[in-house]
């Protein structure tokens, strides 16, 4: 017998044409989907995923015989069809304790993770990890090279190391773990310590290192080899400095605006107004035609990065987003939200092409691997979590196949 006892006063369900799945919606709103075992029903079934649908009670449900996808009737006769979520989810990664930063290394499918005293290497194929290197003053941010060759990492004291990270192995994946512990490449001294977290990133090029000490009024720009400071760029209450694809740009969130500065100058270019609460998430477009913000406000908007217009305003969110990033085609986007969605958006039209994923908790944000095949949300909980998707065989993949949706 199979006993569904997770959702709260099941109101409709429905099973697939071919009877092996089951949709099944409550009075509060929420959907789940069902796949039954290898015995069947009598045996054991596995809940495949559930999202909130409605804002009221689910009258009915029906799975589609062609796509999937599932249709459901709430209160006042609101019709929704959720495309199936396709994002295969993987086991979790549990970082270090006192985990607060992560970065994917192009190229090896290895993930770092910061605390405060210790720098971790995960390889996700094989979930294996190392401490990469342990800290007597607490680490402040870390940044990873868009090649992948470079791990930075500043510590509380301002002492910034540099570690030459391994090519991707020839043969088993966890031969890299037998190097941490690594002495760094080089390292240089900021000249003063940072009192709190920082958010660091590479130029494209990994000439230069950008450091932004969280919630504080200047971004600071050094040259990676030398630790030569540029001039600082004051910009209030900064936070996820992100650079353009050419480099030539670099974009900082400021309280509810984003503030785009020309690289070379150090000269402000324009500030982008539209959000009416604390920019949380910003992202360029591959071909940096396009800025996406996400914002406490619920929504996400896209800019021109040329003359700065607001291009779109997407609404979908029942919290503040947390994350964005673009698909390797530029034609969609995914979110991360407070309300534990995990959305993607069809960019050209601005509506959602389909939910990844309903969480049970907040999603404090997201990371999508360099080459797009895997996907890493975090969590907060008693102890942080990194949920593992992995989009190699979804439409995340390659967005642009199946067009705008109906």
């Amino acid at each position: 017998m199979f006993t569904l006892n997770s959702l709260d006063a099941v109101q409709s369900l429905a099973f697939s044409p071919d009877g092996r799945e089951l949709a099944v919606g409550d009075r509060g709103g929420s959907l789940e989907l069902w796949r039954a075992g290898d015995q069947g029903w009598a045996g054991k079934a596995e809940r495949v995923h559930s999202w909130h649908a409605h804002q009221g009670r689910i009258y009915q449900v029906a799975i589609s015989p062609t796509d999937g996808s599932i249709a459901s009737v709430g209160q006042g006769g609101q019709l929704i069809v959720s495309q199936r979520p396709r994002g295969q989810q993987q086991p979790v990664i549990r970082p270090a304790p006192g985990f607060y930063d992560a970065a994917w290394v192009a190229g090896r499918n290895w993930l770092v993770t910061a605390g405060p005293n210790e720098v971790e290497l995960h390889d996700v194929a094989t979930r294996q990890a190392v401490v990469w290197w342990e800290f007597q003053y607490e680490c402040r941010g870390i940044a990873v090279s868009a090649s992948g060759d470079q791990l930075a990492a500043i510590d509380g004291r301002g002492e910034v190391r540099f570690w030459d990270l391994p090519p991707a192995p020839a043969g088993s994946p966890a031969a890299p773990f037998a190097l941490g512990g690594q002495e760094p490449t080089h390292a240089w001294n900021v000249g003063y310590p940072w009192l709190g977290r920082c958010q660091a990133v590479f130029s494209p090029d990994g000439a230069t290192l950008a450091i932004a000490p969280y919630q504080q009024d200047y971004v600071y720009r050094f040259d990676a080899a030398s630790g030569r400071r540029h001039e600082p760029l004051p910009v209030p209450d900064c936070r996820w400095p992100t650079f353009s694809p050419d480099g030539q740009s670099l974009a900082v969130a400021s309280r509810d605006d984003i503030q785009i500065w020309n690289v070379n100058s150090g000269k402000l270019e324009r500030i982008l107004k539209g959000h009416v609460s604390t920019v949380a998430a910003v992202a360029y477009s591959p071909d940096g035609r396009y800025l996406a913000s996400g914002s406490d406000d619920r929504l996400i908007k896209v800019w021109d990065t040329v003359s700065g217009a607001e291009l779109q305003s997407l609404a979908g969110h029942r919290g503040d987003v947390t994350g964005v990033a673009y698909s390797a085609d530029g034609r969609s986007l995914v979110s991360s939200g407070h309300d534990g969605a995990i959305h993607l958006w069809h960019m050209a039209t601005g509506r959602p092409l389909y939910q990844l994923d309903q969480l049970p908790k907040k999603a404090l944000g997201l990371l999508w691997s360099p080459d797009r095949s895997h996907l890493v949300v975090t969590l907060e909980e008693e102890h942080w979590e990194l949920l593992l998707y992995d989009t190699r065989q979804s439409p995340l993949r390659d967005t642009g196949a199946n067009g705008p949706p109906p």
